[in-house]
């Protein structure tokens, strides 16, 4: 049988762990929401807003085994 190779996804079917996660827009608020749950989850997120403010906010915002950085960029 193949093994399943879907993106975002585990071996069990679960939430990726452990990835590096590039966040654009994440000064927002769902964009704080993520950072919240996808550093709460272990993931590294690289939170890129066009306001360097508010994709700090964002960052400081990470909790748990994971961890985030701010960018600035206007993608």
């Amino acid at each position: 049988m193949a093994e399943d190779k879907t993106p975002g996804q585990d071996k069990t079917g679960g939430q990726a762990e452990g990835r590096v996660v590039v966040l654009t827009g994440g000064g927002g608020i769902l964009g704080r929401a993520m950072v919240d749950r996808l550093t709460a989850d272990g993931n590294i997120v690289a939170v890129v807003d066009r306001h360097a403010d508010l994709a700090e906010t964002a960052a400081g915002l990470a909790r748990g085994p994971g961890r985030a950085v701010a960018y600035q960029a206007d993608m």
